[in-house]
């Protein structure tokens, strides 16, 4: 396992949750009845985040 890699995907996984859980509360207190609060343009980002540190985390199992 590549430990830089892997520190640097929990890092960014973490973040992306993080990020991600305090936007749906944001976006809950403002628009309380949105039906579609996963595709909401202000969630891009985190999933972006999330599917890098995902990838990152498996490149770094696969080439230990």
């Amino acid at each position: 396992m590549i430990w830089e890699l892997a520190v640097i995907a929990t890092a960014l996984l973490i973040i992306g949750l993080t990020g991600q859980g305090f936007e749906m509360r944001k976006m809950r207190h403002t628009e309380p009845t949105t039906q579609k609060v996963f595709l909401s343009k202000r969630s891009i980002k985190w999933y972006v985040i999330i599917s890098v540190a995902i990838i990152l985390w498996t490149i770094s199992e696969r080439f230990s």
